[in-house]
């Protein structure tokens, strides 16, 4: 009763899957909600292109013989759709019968944000490269970064930037107003516009 109230109350999907027939043998409430079908219509039937994209032949873990251990995956839902998922498949004795727990959860919203994130990036990185203007980045007085727009201005290769003191960039007369000006700024104080 114990374990039948954590199977049923866990918000992440778990089937347990017949390793020797890959059937599916039971799955919690989370896990057919994610697939899109009643508990009752999904036992029963083999895992193979019913919810898992591999083909008879072809499961990673009985007939490849690889781990699946929190690896981005497919589940495949009532409707055919691909639903991106984290997945861990362990080994378990079922009665005496060797089968399959599989966990996983859904991945959709994180893989969203993770697209949104490489888009974003490359709109930055497509800005930051075809700028007229030099653009850096630096810690303390080493560079980190610089654009090439950086090296055609200053003459320098990106190699030559990277191993410079950021202040060795600044005439020698301007240099102590802006090493002042930099560290005031860094500490949280209001500098002139034009520092």
């Amino acid at each position: 009763d114990y374990l039948d109230q954590v199977f049923s109350s866990v918000k992440a999907g778990i089937v347990i899957i017949d390793a020797a027939t890959h059937e599916i043998v039971d799955i919690n409430p989370a896990g057919a909600e994610m697939i899109g079908l009643p508990r009752e219509k999904i036992a029963g039937n083999t895992c193979h292109r019913f919810i898992c994209p591999a083909e008879a032949g072809r499961c990673p873990m009985t007939d490849l013989h690889s781990d699946v251990d929190n690896e981005e995956r497919v589940l495949v839902d009532t409707g055919g759709r691909n639903i991106p998922i984290i997945k861990n498949v362990t080994w378990i004795d079922l009665d005496g019968r060797k089968c399959l727990l599989e966990t996983f959860i859904d991945n959709r919203e994180r893989r969203q944000a993770q697209d949104a994130l490489q888009e974003s990036e490359e709109k930055y990185r497509l800005v930051v490269e075809n700028s007229q203007d030099a653009i850096y980045i630096h810690r303390s007085d080493r560079l980190v970064f610089v654009n090439a727009r950086a090296s055609d201005l200053t003459g320098y290769s990106h190699d030559e930037l990277m191993n410079i003191r950021l202040w060795d960039l600044v005439h020698p007369d301007d240099r102590p107003g802006l090493i002042d000006r930099a560290k005031r700024r860094f500490a949280g104080e209001q500098v002139p516009p034009g520092f």
